[in-house]
């Protein structure tokens, strides 16, 4: 039979503990058919007129009626994607509607067949498309307790339940054979998502699943918290999915200095169940659980123990590792404690962070993926960035704001708070306002308009232009200032009064804000005030690095770079040169649009500055027998600091490497300056 595919009915009976938010089935629901789940883009095969002409991609030969169809085009004039001309064999039957991305979206059609076209430039290309009618069978799913985990390597066991008689066929998405019966059960053999797909008479319905790994769930139960340095007995337990009673090894390793509920050292342990333990050593304790079920090695799973030290309640300092996690210190009289790694990632370039003591909240602005120039196609749908906050421990976390599908250039880079408030700036804009307290938002611009943009200030034309690129945003007494580095240079200044009711073409003095320009025709990045001066790091060429001044300073350093040394502070003898040839363009970007110190943070206890460096040039030539080429880079980093935390001692005026940091790629920091015992 010619099977057709359309909606499925799964039951997934497991019987689990503790599910992660991570992990869950994806259930997608028609109004159609009660409790079913939608159809699932088919998998593609193109059709064409020619071996090189014009060809069309989409769903392989049909499509259920009402279901919006996308079709593209592989057609290009000098080297773009070009404008297609769509068509249809019944035009009462499908509209078309195409744009200069050659993606065709149509709609309306009906049961029967018909004949998509395409054209341009005289080439012409065809699609056949058999259209199925919706189905009346009454499928519903079988209660579900919770989202399962379906395990790899484990038998699964899979249903449908139908008001008719019919026999389903099942392809489980991963390669294997169809197989026969309203229940079974089937084995994935690797993780993954997959899309399940259950043929019933001429009809198919579908799901997408999550198969994860098998791994043990560790639990660390304090009796009290937060756990202490020596006091806190912490009871530590292990759990495991094995339905079909595989024997089990698991092994646990503790960091040094953990010892069991008498007292005793206790450096491994094998079981379930180690039972009470204490921590001696302050900061991060990391439990490795290493796991041998049926003979099978299981990934080790990592648990982190937070111990507080006993040196009494003192300010937190977070920081957002690149491409690791939130990390965190405790800064005390003694200086900054153990660093600890809060176990949680820290997101893809989360540029800015800030803390709200209001809501003891840590909310994190990641500006995604990519965050320099994208050539976006007319959908706009690159934006990957988002807005969250997390608890004090970073253990829970919710959206605020997403633009993920949304315009690239709205990604969220730097923020200020002030009060309920969190302003953020995108990438070249503008300065948006929401609430702190906002959540699961998406982005769109008719909802979340600009609190200002460049052509709302009499800046516009006159000091920057359209899509000048920013650093950090913050208010000053009641001055917004604003670090620009490309396509306008220095710290803009205004007030909310400046911002006017209307876009401007701008060019003239008649709406500039009176505040000025501080480091006018410069290229600050970065920059915190406290107490009357002012801390900032430049990315000019020959002048990077980190300044502090007064107000008055900036009056007396004008528009000359040359009287900027007497402001320059450095680490020893080390520069803080961000590094814009490209060694690692994931981390630092373009040369127009390097990150360097992304943000800086003040102890408002004692006025110490901290920042995140790093330096990421080359150590040797990556070619050894062509050493001149990369010569440059490795004597500029020879020049820099090495990677990690610094420390800005007002008192001292000395900056010191924090302990315990280097070697971490840091990209926002902040100071939660409410002193805690822990987080």
């Amino acid at each position: 039979m010619a099977m057709k595919k359309i909606n499925l009915i799964a039951l997934m009976l497991l019987s689990v503990g503790y599910v992660s938010a991570q992990n869950h089935v994806h259930v997608y629901q028609t109004n159609d058919i009660v409790q079913s789940i939608a159809v699932e883009q088919i998998d593609s095969a193109g059709f064409q007129d020619t071996d090189k002409g014009l060809h069309i991609t989409g769903p392989k030969d049909f499509v259920r009626e009402d279901q919006v169809l996308e079709l593209t085009t592989n057609w290009e004039v000098n080297g773009k994607r070009a404008s297609v001309q769509w068509s249809a064999e019944d035009p009462t039957l499908v509209s078309c509607s195409g744009d200069k991305f050659a993606v065709g979206y149509i709609t309306g059609v009906k049961e029967g067949n018909t004949v998509i076209t395409a054209s341009c430039d005289g080439q012409v290309a065809t699609y056949p498309l058999t259209i199925i009618r919706r189905t009346t069978a009454d499928i519903s799913v079988l209660p579900q307790e919770g989202a399962p985990l379906l395990y790899e390597k484990n038998s699964l066991q899979f249903s449908a339940a139908l008001n008719q008689s019919a026999l389903c066929s099942w392809d489980f998405g991963d390669g294997s054979p169809l197989q026969e019966g309203n229940s079974l059960r089937h084995t994935y053999d690797s993780i993954g998502q997959y899309t399940v797909c259950v043929y019933v008479d001429d009809y198919m319905y579908s799901t997408r699943i999550d198969v994860v790994k098998v791994l043990p769930i560790v639990t660390l139960n304090p009796e009290s918290k937060p756990i202490q340095l020596g006091v806190t007995k912490v009871n530590a337990s292990a759990t495991l999915y094995n339905p079909e009673n595989k024997t089990e090894i698991i092994t646990w390793i503790f960091p040094e200095g953990t010892t069991n509920e008498a007292g005793e050292p206790l450096s491994t342990f094998v079981g379930k169940n180690p039972g009470v333990i204490k921590f001696n050593t302050e900061g991060t304790n990391v439990i490795k659980v290493a796991t041998n079920l049926g003979g099978v090695e299981l990934d080790t799973v990592l648990a982190y123990a937070q111990v507080a030290g006993n040196g009494g309640v003192a300010p937190t300092l977070y920081l957002a590792a690149a491409q690791g996690n939130f990390m965190a210190y405790k800064l005390t009289a003694d200086g900054p404690s153990s660093i600890f790694n809060l176990g949680v990632p820290s997101g893809d370039h989360p540029f800015s962070l800030h803390y709200d003591t209001a809501h003891s909240k840590l909310i994190v602005l990641d500006a995604g993926k990519a965050f320099y120039y994208q050539n976006e196609d007319a959908q706009k749908v690159g934006g990957d960035g988002m807005i969250k906050v997390y608890s004090s421990d970073c253990s829970e976390s919710e959206v605020v704001i997403s633009n993920v599908g949304g315009p690239a250039f709205q990604d969220p880079f730097y923020g200020y708070l002030e009060g309920g408030d969190l302003y953020y700036t995108d990438r070249n804009t503008g300065i948006i306002k929401i609430k702190t307290t906002d959540r699961n938002m998406v982005y769109k611009a008719e909802t979340h308009p600009y609190h200002v943009q460049h052509a709302l200030l009499g800046y516009y034309n006159n000091g920057w232009g359209y899509g000048a690129i920013g650093g950090t945003i913050s208010k000053i007494n009641d001055i917004w200032h604003w670090a620009k580095f490309y396509n306008a240079n220095g710290i803009f200044r205004f007030r909310d009064s400046d911002i006017l009711p209307a876009t401007i073409t701008g060019g003239d003095d008649s709406n500039k804000p009176k505040d000025g320009i501080f480091l006018s025709g410069m290229t600050p990045k970065s920059f915190v005030y406290h107490n009357g001066k002012y801390y900032f790091t430049l990315l000019d060429a020959g002048y990077e690095g980190f300044y502090v001044c007064t107000e008055a300073d900036f009056t007396t350093i004008g528009t000359s770079k040359s009287k900027l040394k007497a402001y320059k502070r450095m680490y020893e003898d080390k520069e803080f040169i961000p590094n814009k040839l490209g060694t690692l363009p994931a981390l630092e970007g373009s040369g127009s649009e390097a990150i360097g110190i992304c943000q800086m943070t003040v102890d408002e206890a004692t006025g110490c500055v901290y920042f995140g460096y790093r330096n990421t040039y080359k150590t040797e030539p990556a070619d050894p027998e062509n050493p001149d080429k990369d010569k440059a880079e490795i004597e500029t980093g020879a020049k820099c600091a090495p990677t990690g935390l610094y420390c800005y001692n007002p008192k001292t005026d000395k900056i010191t490497l924090v302990p315990g940091s280097e070697g971490i790629y840091i990209y926002g920091v902040t100071i939660n300056n409410i002193p805690t015992i822990l987080f």
